[in-house]
């Protein structure tokens, strides 16, 4: 297989161009091995490729990972009832009003106003 491409080197560091040389000679070896157009990779290659995330798959789907993640969903939800919690305390403690109760209060003392403002422009 023969791997052609073409790059800019100016003013570039060595790290740079080392990590861009890696990366276009992999995209170029997997597209040659996944599109299959040497019959030396054949179809057994993908099936294979197939068969091995299976199991990769199967293996990290096991119990133990899963009560890994379980642990973890519950001790994320956990911290968020406690803010949460402590969040509706001090809203309470402070007598701090929701968004949309603040927009209600204000919807109705503009609309007071406006009132006020049309009567004594009709008076």
């Amino acid at each position: 297989m023969k791997i052609n491409f073409s790059m800019n080197i100016d003013n570039k560091d060595l790290d740079y161009l080392e990590t861009e040389i890696i990366q276009e000679a992999a995209r170029q070896v997997i597209n040659e091995v996944l599109s299959n157009r040497y019959e030396h990779y054949g179809r057994t290659f993908k099936d294979k490729l197939k068969e091995e995330i299976k199991i990769m798959l199967t293996e990290i789907m096991d119990t133990d990972f899963k009560n890994e993640v379980k642990d973890a969903l519950v001790l994320s939800l956990e911290k968020k009832y406690i803010r949460t919690k402590q969040f509706t305390e001090v809203k309470e403690q402070f007598g701090i009003l929701s968004d949309t109760e603040i927009k209600a209060g204000l919807k109705n003392f503009i609309s007071d106003i406006v009132k006020a403002e049309i009567r004594n422009k009709f008076k």
